[in-house]
């Protein structure tokens, strides 16, 4: 539907104070466009197409808008949906496409890191970098790998990181591309923007790929 401004005439009383537009339906535009013929100069009579291409383009307009209306409702049970499932998975661990993650020292265990490649490559290390985005450890024996996912052993790195927020990073050689993944317990979700918490590292609800008790 179409809203538009209050309209006022000479022989209607002037409408103040309010904020609000009235909606015109289907048979309100038909009532003005028989208005606009019989209100029309006799000696210049406007085409009769021109009218009805504006009925055209109002039934095309109206079935837009109803379109968007359905849109926006479909939006609304999808964003509710998200919520639903954002909530859902805190206190439970899952595995998601991403690079940061925390070791807490509170935590019974490490995060489980792992990286997925596209296609076999030659992974020359693993890097992983603190909050201040210095080296705080590496593993350089991988070699040749599958494609698929890559599960790292923190026994396989050259340091025992302490607490703190790191930063994953894969190299290999050109030709495959390497995602990271990691593991961890789900602390909490900012539900408008579909993120999830994972300690203070932070992923988005998209990326998730596992989910586990």
């Amino acid at each position: 539907m179409i809203s538009t401004d209050v309209i006022t005439s000479n022989s209607s009383s002037n409408i103040t104070g309010s904020s609000e537009r009235p909606e015109l339906g289907q048979e309100d535009f038909l009532a003005m466009l028989i208005a606009q013929l019989e209100n029309q100069d006799p000696l210049e009579p406007q085409d009769g197409t021109e009218f009805t291409a504006q009925l055209a383009q109002f039934s095309s307009l109206e079935q837009l808008l109803g379109m968007r209306e359905a849109i926006d409702e479909l939006a609304s049970v999808q964003v509710q949906a998200q919520t639903l499932g954002a909530v859902g998975l805190i206190g439970k661990t899952v595995q998601v496409q991403a690079s940061q993650f925390e070791i807490d020292p509170n935590a019974s265990e490490l995060p489980k890191l792992a990286f997925e490649l596209s296609e076999p490559a030659d992974v020359r290390s693993v890097e992983l970098f603190n909050e201040d985005g210095m080296l705080a450890a590496r593993n350089d024996d991988l070699g040749l790998q599958n494609a698929g996912i890559t599960e790292l052993d923190w026994t396989d790195f050259s340091e025992q990181p302490g607490a703190g927020l790191y930063t994953i990073r894969i190299n290999q050689i050109e030709g495959a591309q390497a995602r990271s993944l990691v593991e961890s317990r789900v602390t909490g979700t900012a539900i408008q923007n579909g993120v999830l918490f994972l300690g203070r590292a932070e992923a988005n609800l998209a990326d998730v790929r596992e989910v586990r008790e």
